[in-house]
């Protein structure tokens, strides 16, 4: 994002030519006071009282900041051809049909509105960043167009199966707080680095196996009882199994585990190979499969350096 400098409204006179336009928490709730900015770029109009939105001759306009507004109606934005970057959330939007000519826009956020009807998203097929946090958005069709998308949140939203994202250079996605009961309605290319799936309803992930490049997970909340599919997880570095009540197995197979977290007394079983670091791991009733030599555990010939299994602390030889 450009760099820029506030002004208030009084400030017009003279800055029509200005490029970088920030009228912040000016308490307005029209911008028809700006028609005269007609070379702006960037503008910011956040945490104002913004109601009627109107950019009447703001054609230049890359990137638009109208957060934190009662904004309902975002049909003017049609006439922004040059529009990349649009951060409209905590508004009271619910109709965004208006993307289906913006698709030149790469990042969005629309956090914090009313969107249920998400078609015309499948338009922005440059989008690389999407925001739909705190919406009740239950389709997810359109995310089969969006091959250009890197971080996807769809945090706290009613999705019940997520619809393929076609994808590869999709890294992150959160779709904490939904509806998903199981792996299998996760659908994602094998370049995601980082995944929250926290409170659903999810009982295996099994369809995570394929996962190859996951290095951070949040599988927190759910009521996951296995974790086979975690077997090809070769680079996993957070792992958060947190109200996890039911687990009683868990296998992983070549990863280079860094931190389990877990408040799990019903965990009864852990195998581990070809782990080269375990730096925190604690539970009442772990037993671990392994090879013992010399009383010091060791996985595939890589010394974890002591888990004293009575006491479950970690500890120094």
């Amino acid at each position: 994002m450009l760099s820029v400098q506030q002004y208030t409204i009084e400030d017009e006179q003279n800055l029509s030519n200005t490029a970088v336009l920030d009228i912040l928490q000016q308490n307005i709730q029209s911008d028809n006071q700006i028609e005269k900015f007609i070379d702006v770029q960037v503008l910011n109009l956040s945490c104002n009282n913004l109601i009627d939105l109107q950019l009447i001759n703001l054609i230049e306009i890359q990137q638009l900041n109208i957060s934190f507004n009662k904004v309902k109606d975002i049909s003017c934005l049609a006439k922004l051809p040059k529009l990349t970057q649009l951060n409209a959330s905590f508004n009271e939007i619910t109709n965004v049909d208006v993307f289906q000519h913006l698709p030149s826009i790469t990042y969005l956020s629309l956090r914090n509105n009313l969107v249920t009807d998400t078609n015309a998203l499948k338009h922005l097929v440059n989008v690389e960043e999407l925001d739909l946090q705190n919406n009740l958005i239950s389709d997810t069709s359109f995310l089969t167009e969006l091959n250009a998308l890197k971080m996807l949140n769809l945090t706290d939203n009613l999705v019940s199966s997520l619809a393929r994202i076609n994808s590869p250079n999709l890294t992150h996605l959160h779709v904490s707080d939904n509806l998903i009961k199981s792996s299998y309605d996760l659908h994602f290319s094998t370049g995601l680095q980082a995944l929250d799936v926290s409170n659903n309803q999810i009982i295996d992930v099994t369809y995570l196996s394929t996962l190859v490049n996951l290095q951070q997970a949040n599988f927190s909340g759910n009521c996951i009882y296995n974790f086979f599919g975690l077997y090809s997880l070769q680079f996993f570095g957070s792992f958060d199994l947190t109200s996890q009540g039911q687990i009683a197995k868990i296998e992983m197979y070549k990863n280079e585990l860094v931190h389990v977290i877990h408040k799990n007394p019903q965990l009864i079983q852990m195998r581990k190979h070809k782990q080269k670091y375990l730096q925190h791991f604690k539970n009442q009733q772990l037993k671990i499969t392994t090879h013992v030599q010399n009383q010091q555990i060791l996985f595939n010939q890589v010394l974890i350096e002591c888990i004293k299994l009575q006491s479950n602390q970690s500890c120094t030889q």
